[in-house]
């Protein structure tokens, strides 16, 4: 017989999960959550399926990126152990914060929510990026309705390129993969900012940004 529901998956509580100490961080040092969100007009529900903590030091002048799987599981603060793509959509960024400080001992000073489009806009914004593609990989496209493959090496994307490139969920690769492939294309990204003379693209970026971000910034 099948067992009831609350044998198979007996309730978590707060207490039964002691949370992480807080890292000591340095004084000068500001930490962004980037999320990326596959929220699509005419659709409610959502989830941040990419999930990047920035860690910028202003005295050292560097940056760091942790990516954090997005069928991770962790407990919630307030509600449930859970996926931690779950976090956001149900209490905003204060409960993805409690979670981030429950489970890992970081919370986050500000964070960036980015809608799908908005990567696929500002590429094309900047005239394409040049992307490090570190091993071949293909996938189905679905603006193209058929198989698609990019070799390793350096490789020049469009915006919707760039898009796939990111999200494919290639079966060769497990998470970790398509997070490594996020970072990929956000120093891509940031790498053509940086070649071009940025300024003379403000209007356009800012109306793209205006458009598909939501921050505390």
């Amino acid at each position: 017989a099948a067992l009831p529901y609350d044998q198979l998956f007996p309730p978590v509580y707060e207490q039964d999960y002691l949370p992480m100490p807080m890292i000591t961080e340095p004084d000068d040092q500001i930490t962004i959550l980037v999320l990326g969100t596959d929220l699509l007009p005419g659709r409610r529900g959502y989830r941040t399926d990419g999930i990047i903590l920035a860690a910028i030091n202003t005295r050292d002048h560097t940056v760091t990126l942790t990516s954090f799987p997005r069928d991770l599981y962790v407990l919630i603060p307030g509600w449930m152990l859970q996926r931690i793509n779950t976090a956001y959509p149900r209490g905003g960024f204060e409960m993805m914060a409690d979670t981030m400080e429950y489970n890992f001992g970081v919370r986050p000073d500000y964070f960036v929510l980015i809608h799908l489009t908005f990567l696929e806009e500002i590429v094309d914004n900047l005239g394409g990026i040049w992307v490090d593609v570190d091993q071949t990989i293909c996938d189905y496209r679905s603006d193209l309705k058929q198989d698609y493959c990019v070799q390793a090496g350096r490789v020049y994307m469009d915006g919707p390129t760039a898009l796939w490139y990111a999200r494919s969920r290639n079966t060769s690769e497990n998470d970790f993969g398509r997070n490594r492939r996020h970072q990929i294309v956000l120093r891509a990204v940031f790498n053509r900012m940086m070649e071009l003379n940025s300024l003379t693209k403000v209007p356009k970026l800012y109306k793209t940004y205006r458009d598909n971000v939501e921050t505390n910034l």
